[in-house]
């Protein structure tokens, strides 16, 4: 793993779930006040890579988001609370349900770089795992590439992140979705007669492969009912 800007001293150490590193943070804590630390916006920003991410044009990145996410068995994944403390705008982050966190890039916050709270004690080191997904579909029917279209921007990311380790990332070739329940869930690609219906496993989730032919016919995909989350595989 390789490290970035070493003489910065933030307490979180951030990986990446495809095996590219990603920036490792000192564990030496400053508090700001009692057991509250104080980072600049702009410097989690960097540390976090969203500021290189935000230089790819937004066209090759808008159909994916970038998540820190804490191991399930941390405490600090139940009760860790970001808060960027902006004159305009202030802004409280926590993590959701599964302990996964987007953290919010804004152009109008790095220009106002105010400082980032985080409710951590002296001393404690927090650990996440950086994680690239697909945006979730905005309605029940969608284009095929509109749908898929995260599988290549993911891929374009990774390697470009890898450089000449890009040979040895792991490559995305589908989109899981995962439904609360499996009663009844499908995806339907096309109509007539060349329509295709995958439908839900047992574990609530039904895998799209991208498919080239199937891109360039780019047919209608309808969806039974809106996935409680999107993933990708390989």
């Amino acid at each position: 793993m390789r490290r970035l800007h070493p003489s910065r001293k933030l307490p979180i150490t951030v990986r990446t779930r495809t095996g590219i590193a990603g920036a490792v943070f000192a564990a030496c804590l400053t508090a700001g006040a009692a057991d509250r630390v104080w980072h600049p916006y702009r410097d989690v920003c960097e540390n976090l890579g969203l500021i290189k991410l935000h230089e790819v044009p937004e066209a090759q990145r808008d159909h994916v988001r970038i998540l820190y996410k804490l191991p399930a068995d941390d405490p600090v994944s139940r009760t860790l609370v970001f808060t960027i403390d902006s004159r305009k705008h202030p802004l409280t982050v926590t993590p959701d349900a599964s302990g996964a966190i987007e953290f919010p890039y804004d152009e109008q916050l790095l220009a106002e770089n105010p400082d980032v709270l985080v409710n951590l004690p002296a001393g404690k080191k927090v650990s996440f795992e950086a994680d690239i997904r697909p945006r979730a579909p905005a309605s029940l029917e969608i284009s095929y590439t509109d749908l898929m279209k995260g599988v290549a921007q993911a891929n374009a990311l990774i390697r470009k992140q890898a450089g000449m380790l890009s040979l040895f990332v792991p490559t995305m070739r589908s989109m899981v979705l995962q439904f609360d329940h499996a009663d009844g869930q499908a995806v339907t690609i096309g109509s007539g007669a060349s329509q295709r219906q995958i439908r839900v496993d047992d574990k609530a989730q039904i895998v799209i492969p991208y498919d080239a032919v199937m891109a360039e016919a780019n047919p209608r995909v309808r969806l039974s009912a809106m996935p409680r989350s999107v993933d990708f595989a390989q």
